[in-house]
C-alpha cells in the first residue's frame, strides 16, 4: 500500500518519455508558402499568407506546452514574409504608378478628340509643337472618327492597359516596322499604345526621341494604324507621306499636290 502512490507516477513518466515533440505541420506549410511567395514575388497575396500563417504557426507552437516543435520554420517563414511582401507592394506601387504614367500618353489622343489644341501641343516637343494648328487636328482627328468612331474612357491601369493590347498585340511588330523606316530606332522610340474606341481597339504609335526622359513633351510625331492596315500621320513624317500606303499620301504632303494638279 504505501509503494502505490509512487506507482502512478512512474507509470506516467514512463509514458511521457514516449511523447516526442512532433513538428508543425502549418510551420512547414508557412515555410513552403513564404518561399513560393520570394521566387514569385510578382504574384501579390502569396507571401503575406506565408507571413500570416508563420505567425499562428509560431503560436501555436509557443503554447503546445512542448508538444509541438518547428519553431524554426515558423520563424523562417514570417522573415521570408516580410521580405516578399514588401517586395509584393514595389511591384503593385510599381504598376499601379507604370499604368496610370503609360496611360498619360492617350491624353494627347484625347486633346486630339477634343479638337483642344493647346491641350494637343503639350505633348510635343517644342519644334513639332509649332507645327500644329487646329486644320491639324481636325484632320487627323476626322480621319480617326470616321475610322473607328469615337473614343471610349482610356485605360487608366496597367490590367486594363494589358487587355487592351491583347486585342492588337498582333499587329505591333508590323506597325513597328513601318514607323522605323522613317524614324530609326538608334534614334528614335516608338512607343506602342491601345485605346478603345466604338469599332474596337486602336493602335496608336508615338514617336519620341530616344534619349526621351519623360512622356509628356517628349513626342516628336503620332500615328495610329487604319482598318487596311496604313499608317496616319499626325505631321508629316522625314519622308513627307505615309509608309503604309506610298501610293496614296496623306491629303496636304507635297506628293498628294503633285497628283491632284498633274490629273
Amino acid at each position: 500500500m504505501a509503494d502505490n502512490p509512487y506507482a502512478q507516477p512512474q507509470d506516467f513518466a514512463g509514458e511521457a518519455q514516449y511523447l516526442e515533440p512532433k513538428t508543425s505541420i502549418l510551420a512547414i506549410f508557412a515555410f513552403v508558402i513564404s518561399l513560393v511567395g520570394l521566387l514569385v514575388c510578382c504574384i501579390p497575396g502569396i507571401g503575406p499568407l506565408g507571413l500570416l500563417l508563420g505567425v499562428v504557426s509560431l503560436v501555436l507552437i509557443s503554447t503546445s506546452g512542448g508538444r509541438k516543435k518547428g519553431g524554426g520554420f515558423a520563424i523562417a517563414a514570417i522573415i521570408i514574409g516580410l521580405i516578399s511582401g514588401a517586395i509584393n507592394i514595389a511591384v503593385v506601387y510599381g504598376m499601379a504608378v507604370a499604368g496610370r504614367e503609360y496611360s498619360a500618353l492617350g491624353g494627347l489622343v484625347e486633346a486630339v478628340e477634343n479638337r483642344d489644341l493647346n491641350e494637343t501641343q503639350s505633348f510635343f516637343i517644342s519644334a513639332e509643337a509649332q507645327m500644329i494648328d487646329q486644320a491639324t487636328i481636325e484632320a487627323w482627328g476626322g480621319a480617326l472618327n470616321a475610322d473607328y468612331g469615337a473614343m471610349q474612357p482610356r485605360p487608366t491601369g496597367m490590367l486594363e492597359l494589358i487587355m487592351q493590347f491583347a486585342d492588337v498585340g498582333q499587329r505591333i511588330e508590323s506597325v513597328q516596322a513601318d514607323v522605323e523606316q522613317e524614324y530609326p530606332s538608334g534614334q528614335f522610340a516608338g512607343l506602342p499604345l491601345a485605346l478603345p474606341f466604338d469599332q474596337g481597339s486602336v493602335l496608336f504609335m508615338h514617336i519620341m526621341p530616344a534619349d526621351a526622359n519623360g512622356i509628356v513633351g517628349s513626342i516628336v510625331n503620332s500615328a495610329y494604324e487604319a482598318p487596311d492596315g496604313s499608317i496616319v500621320w499626325l505631321l508629316p513624317p522625314p519622308s513627307g507621306q505615309g509608309t503604309a500606303a506610298p501610293a496614296a499620301p496623306p491629303a496636304g504632303t507635297p506628293d498628294a499636290a503633285d497628283q491632284s494638279g498633274g490629273g
